[in-house]
């Protein structure tokens, strides 16, 4: 079974966007059409509205650099996507394994990045993360959407962790009141700096 490269995409949104995210139709029903693309997710940050992200399945990571190597037709999506954003912060690409849908369709999408500090082993800080998964996967099975754990495909200076819960409220709830949780990640805080979001995620369907 082959695994697809998962895009995180992170932008300011704009005022339009704000007021309605399907303002963001028109860049998202343009990537549908491009060889590669297979799924898109699309949510603003619950901890700060005036960011959002897309996630996007790609069939391979060369799809969508082959895609973005074409100035012309990338200038088109640039165009699409304006209205949507005030600033484009960035994005990198994760291999997960299993694939990571049933965390991007729960009611509550965590996506926590991590940038490894200078002299972290990145494999043996990949590990940890990995336990951290498998932990909560263990204390917390009805709560938990699986998801993944993976270092990005560009860098392994970056790591994503994807998961999904039932609410916010009982992610606050559950993990901070779990002893192995809070040890691990103040572990992983000591090698790494955390961009933790949260995100209602909406699978876009053409139109």
């Amino acid at each position: 079974m082959s695994f697809p490269a998962v895009e995180i995409a992170t932008f300011v949104a704009s005022d339009a966007y704000k007021g309605d995210s399907r303002v963001l139709y028109p860049a998202l029903a343009l990537l549908k059409t491009i060889d590669g693309c297979n799924d898109i997710w699309y949510g603003t940050q619950i901890q700060d509205p005036s960011r959002f992200n897309l996630v996007i399945y790609w069939e391979t990571l060369e799809h969508h650099q082959r895609y973005m190597d074409d100035k012309a037709e990338y200038a088109k999506l640039f165009a699409a996507i304006t209205p949507a954003i005030t600033e484009f912060l960035g994005l990198y690409h994760f291999h997960f394994q299993p694939e990571i849908t049933p965390a991007l369709d729960a009611p509550v999408t965590e996506i926590a990045g991590w940038v490894l500090a200078e002299g972290t082993d990145a494999a043996a800080f990949l590990a940890r993360v990995r336990e951290l998964g498998e932990t909560i996967y263990r204390d917390m099975p009805a709560d938990v959407a699986r998801g993944g754990f993976e270092l990005a495909m560009e860098t392994d200076r970056r790591a994503a962790v994807v998961l999904g819960w039932q609410s916010l409220e009982r992610f606050n709830e559950i993990v901070y009141a779990n002893k192995q949780v809070v040890e691990i990640v103040a572990d992983l805080k000591g090698k790494a700096e955390l961009d933790l979001k949260h995100l209602k995620l909406t699978k876009f369907e053409k139109h």
